[in-house]
Formats: structure tokens, C-alpha cells, sequence
């Protein structure tokens, strides 16, 4: 498996958005797969936020992770964010979202980031962001939903 930049991957692009819009189109008013797609394609930079990473196994598209400027419109004051980690169902539980995760804060500390902030919901999440690392720094209601809001210095 290799993490890359959705980049170098463009026709990965179309199925990414899709999984993304199934996964999280209840936080977004007026979401669709096209505006999924938009916003991929304009992150889809390398070494710079924002950028995409995606994982790669034998060619097929497994999961991938965001380093977007925010995530949160109540906490524009924090910026960068890790956003969009999301595996497939049929690659869970192989280490592969926290291989994402480990490289988008490889990425960010090779741009000279400080610290990186997430928001999640559900404790098997939050149990995986703070066995890499990453501590709770505030529990808000966002979006009608108490989420775990968490961040890692690097």
C-alpha cells in the first residue's frame, strides 16, 4: 500500500467524491457529489495546503485524507486541519486510516506546521486519533451533533 497525492491519481478523483458525499453530505447544506468532486480537484496540490493523500493498493483507490486550511466555520481560528479521512469498507481495519493520518502529519510538520487540529465524532475514533497522538480540546455541539474536537503539536 502507498500513500500518494490524489494528484498524481486524478481519475481517483470522481469515486473519492462519491464516498465522500455518502459519508458526510449531512454536514454540508446543499452538498452534492459535484461540488465533492470541485472541491477535491482545487486541493489536489502537493506539499501545500491543501492537499489530498490518498491510499493505493495494487492500483485500487482505498482510502485518503485532507490537510485543509479549516473544517469547522465556528473555529476558523484554528488552522490547519486534518479533514476527510475516510477507507473503504472493504480495506478497514488494516491500518490504513492511521497511515493516512500519520502522513498528513508528516506533511504538515514539512511545512512548518505547529500544530494540526481534527473534529470527530463516536469514541472508536477518538480512541484512534489519541493512540497516534492527538489530545481533546474541547467537546462542542456543531452542527446540531456533539463533536470531539482534538489537536496534535508537531
Amino acid at each position: 500500500m502507498e500513500i500518494a497525492y490524489l494528484a498524481d491519481y486524478p481519475d481517483f478523483a470522481p469515486t473519492l467524491a462519491e464516498w465522500h458525499y455518502q459519508e458526510w453530505s449531512r454536514l454540508h447544506a446543499n452538498d452534492s457529489v459535484a461540488r465533492r468532486l470541485d472541491s477535491l480537484r482545487a486541493r489536489s496540490k502537493r506539499r501545500q495546503i491543501p492537499s489530498v493523500l490518498v491510499a493505493v493498493e495494487d492500483g485500487k483507490l482505498c482510502g485518503s485524507a485532507t490537510l485543509a486550511e479549516y473544517d469547522m466555520e465556528t473555529r476558523r481560528d484554528l488552522t490547519p486541519w486534518m479533514t476527510d479521512v475516510f477507507v473503504a469498507l472493504e480495506f478497514r481495519r488494516r491500518g490504513i486510516a492511521s497511515a493516512l493520518v500519520l502522513r498528513i502529519m508528516e506533511e504538515a510538520r514539512a511545512l512548518g506546521v505547529p500544530q494540526l487540529y481534527l473534529f470527530t465524532t463516536g469514541p472508536w475514533r477518538e480512541r484512534l486519533y489519541a493512540a497516534l497522538g492527538w489530545s481533546v480540546i474541547d467537546r462542542p455541539v456543531y452542527l446540531e451533533i456533539e463533536r470531539v474536537l482534538m489537536s496534535i503539536r508537531l
